[in-house]
């Protein structure tokens, strides 16, 4: 993953619009910004706010130049991207689910599509997005969990997270809720984020709700791991 959080004023982000509810990655705002200007270190339009804020158009720069946002992609970063790989974003109506289902649900072909008659969800082909960055599923997770509580956690509902497998998960952020790439098939304005006390959920009509971004890819094969333990205190290093 790489970090999009160290900007001083506006690290969240929506994850579409306010005029567009469609919870389908395909069409997300968020995915235009991050595989658009972010990725290739520009200004330009995106939808940012404050947590839990309604997200607002606004100008973001990732030249480098600003000390509000961070630089975007530089060609090292961008060599180290698989752009082949295949985004599954396929979703669900619940977290109520352990992370070994929602994983298979993120790769059915069931999203954000939403028909206003006769007001059903329907399975589609766009279960799929392919290149580019991308964001953290919800079963990256639920299967992050450690220490002596994983397995017992692992079979716990997403929703349901107790504290002893909120504390033991690496992906964990404090004090901060997290976007997921995960749509929810709930209806057209919902999408999976991680709360502040490190729960998933899925947003009623707050898909345009400003909430923290950690930007996600798929490393190349030609990447290589060049130091660090893989520790919070000593995190790998890579290069080409």
């Amino acid at each position: 993953t790489n970090g999009i959080s160290g900007q001083k004023d506006f690290d969240y982000y929506g994850w579409n619009n306010v005029s567009n509810y469609t919870s389908n990655w395909t069409t997300s705002t968020l995915k235009d910004m991050l595989n658009g200007i972010y990725y290739n270190s520009e200004i330009g339009e995106c939808y940012s706010g404050t947590d839990e804020s309604t997200a607002i158009k606004d100008t973001c720069d990732f030249s480098g130049s600003s000390a509000t946002y961070p630089k975007g992609l530089d060609d090292t970063a961008k060599n180290m991207i698989d752009s082949e790989v295949i985004w599954n974003i396929g979703g669900w109506d619940s977290a109520n689910v352990t992370g070994d289902t929602i994983y298979e649900k993120e790769r059915g072909k069931t999203t954000g599509n939403y028909n206003s008659y006769p007001n059903v969800w329907t399975t589609t082909n766009d279960g799929t997005y392919h290149k580019g960055i991308g964001l953290m599923y919800a079963s990256d997770f639920g299967y992050a969990v450690g220490g002596s509580v994983r397995n017992t956690c692992l079979k716990s509902s997403l929703v349901n997270y107790n504290k002893s497998c909120s504390t033991n998960n690496w992906l964990r952020v404090m004090g901060k809720t997290q976007w997921l790439l995960t749509p929810s098939t709930s209806g057209t304005s919902y999408a999976f984020y991680i709360r502040l006390d490190s729960y998933i959920t899925y947003a009623y009509e707050r898909i345009n709700v400003a909430r923290s971004v950690f930007p996600t890819t798929f490393l190349g094969p030609s990447v290589k791991i060049t130091g660090g333990s893989g520790t919070t205190g000593s995190p790998f290093t890579l290069s080409l």
